[in-house]
């Protein structure tokens, strides 16, 4: 019984971080412009190795893909290794979309918070 409470809380887990990934992603570059690696270390960082993005590409191509795009591919650079990086930096379109998810995020946030009991008033 405890595998199946187990699988659960993994289920929650991974829906709250594909609720929150173009969020942070969008956050991160409005900062600076970033290659997907370095991306990925940062939110992995800022989130004291908590939060794993483990398919960044599929998060960078939605953001690609949206209409208007929300990001850009601004440069590509060769390393030692002859790796390329891609680095990828937020479209006007894109810091509108943030703001639109930060505003959702504060709101619901605190909500939840206040249902939890945890202190928050709404």
């Amino acid at each position: 019984m405890a595998e199946k409470n187990t699988r659960s809380v993994n289920t929650f887990e991974e829906n709250m971080k594909k609720a929150f990934t173009e969020l942070l992603v969008l956050y991160i570059l409005s900062e600076k412009d970033y290659y997907i690696a370095e991306l990925s270390d940062a939110i992995l960082q800022r989130s004291h190795h908590t939060i794993i993005i483990n398919r960044p590409y599929a998060v960078i191509m939605r953001l690609l893909e949206a209409s208007p795009p929300y990001i850009t591919e601004i440069k590509r650079r060769e390393t030692a290794g002859s790796r390329i990086r891609q680095y990828y930096s937020i479209t006007e379109q894109g810091r509108e979309y943030l703001a639109e998810l930060l505003e959702s995020y504060n709101k619901y946030i605190p909500a939840i918070n206040a249902i939890l009991n945890l202190g928050e008033t709404v």
